[in-house]
């Protein structure tokens, strides 16, 4: 059976991520060990939120 091979994601990469019950959009701002960090856009706040997941959470925007 053929597996696909996720793409490694990069700086600038638009994602979608889980954060409490719904799904927001982000920017990744670094990459390292399977982690990344990003910059999340959410309704309501003054600028943007960081954050730190596990790539394997994160979804293609």
């Amino acid at each position: 059976m053929l597996e696909r091979k996720r793409r490694s994601l990069h700086p600038g990469d638009r994602i979608r991520v889980r954060f409490g019950r719904r799904l927001v959009d982000g920017t990744v701002t670094s990459v390292r060990n399977g982690h990344a960090h990003v910059s999340l856009d959410i309704e309501g706040t003054d600028g943007p939120v960081g954050g730190f997941y596990p790539e394997s959470s994160l979804l293609p925007a």
